[in-house]
């Protein structure tokens, strides 16, 4: 990983670690799921937070179109817990779609992709917890090396933000969803 991914990433964790410590409903039972955000999140919040039980589901390079169609059922780390009661759920999504598009996704267009995995997530991969938390990403600074021709400034990864800004997706009934 790129330093500014690296720097990204820790950045993410610092804010999930904040809000799971603070959080009145932080719980036992944690879920990680969406792309290599999560699945690296997951080993720092295990390291930090050890009355927490972490399940990692994050899968390095997922997209969140993938992940409106996942189910518990075809994620290796659910498999074995399919009676599992998350408390709390952190999303990552939306990064490596902007990426893939090499940066021409609309805003909207990855808004709605972003928000059809959350719900599919809070549905159908864990459905039942109490609070979700979707995680945006620290934008960088300079061009990633990876990215392509079509995401070679920062201002390239702006519509990320964006989109994160205008998340809205339909909660069930004692479920609330952060963005932070």
């Amino acid at each position: 990983l790129s330093p500014n991914t690296m720097r990204s990433l820790a950045y993410s964790t610092l804010f999930f670690l904040q809000w799971i410590t603070l959080s009145s409903a932080a719980a036992n039972n944690v879920l990680l799921v969406g792309d290599s955000f999560s699945s690296f999140m997951g080993q720092t919040i295990k390291s930090f937070c050890s009355d927490v039980n972490v399940f990692n589901a994050g899968i390095g390079g997922t997209t969140a179109t993938q992940w409106a169609s996942y189910t518990s059922e075809g994620l290796e780390t659910c498999k074995d817990e399919q009676d599992m009661t998350y408390s709390s759920v952190l999303i990552s999504v939306g990064g490596n779609d902007l990426l893939e598009s090499g940066c021409s996704l609309s805003t909207t267009e990855l808004r709605q992709v972003m928000e059809d995995a959350v719900l599919n997530v809070v549905t159908n991969v864990a459905p039942g917890a109490t609070n979700y938390v979707m995680t945006g990403y620290c934008m960088p600074a300079a061009p990633e090396e990876e990215a392509g021709e079509g995401c070679n400034s920062p201002q390239a990864f702006a519509k990320l933000s964006e989109a994160f800004k205008d998340i809205n997706v339909s909660m069930p009934s004692g479920s609330i969803l952060t963005v932070v």
